[in-house]
């Protein structure tokens, strides 16, 4: 009867695990747009795709609140993001299997995620839509490697 109950156990455990979505962190400086943007459409396109991954957003300078821009561009896109910017912490890089960065990680934060530089994405001109369109074309190439690699 306890074998029974340890495979049992054992069973939940490993389908939970499996469960799990795969991390992503995306970061910018003040985590109240670009990454922002970025987590909000990379959770929206994995999920189409049917990609067992997840994105948060995170800033190493964080505002206060979203870039009011960024919060009424999501409006419109149907996206409503609950969160205001969060600082970039170890604990983030836990259990994640890639790190997007649109800013530097600050100095002395280190960590074995691997991490891609996408801080060619400039602001351009501040336009949310401009802005989310250079993300988004940068999130395919993302998905389709995290697709091949699945």
């Amino acid at each position: 009867m306890k074998t029974i109950l340890v495979i049992t156990i054992f069973l939940l455990f490993s389908s939970h695990v499996n469960a799990q979505k795969k991390k992503v962190v995306f970061v910018c400086e003040h985590g109240a747009a670009k990454s922002v943007i970025a987590a909000n459409y990379f959770n929206q396109l994995a999920a189409e795709r049917g990609l067992n991954y997840e994105a948060v957003c995170r800033a190493t300078v964080p505002d206060s609140t979203l870039n009011p821009a960024t919060r009424a561009g999501l409006k419109s896109d149907h996206i409503a993001p609950n969160l205001n910017p969060k600082k970039l912490t170890l604990s983030d890089t836990v259990n994640v299997e890639r790190i997007i960065l649109f800013t530097p990680l600050p100095k002395g934060f280190e960590t074995s995620v691997p991490f891609e530089d996408w801080s060619g994405v400039q602001n351009i001109d501040a336009s949310y839509s401009h802005r989310k369109d250079a993300i988004i074309k940068k999130l395919y190439i993302l998905l389709d490697s995290l697709e091949k690699d699945k």
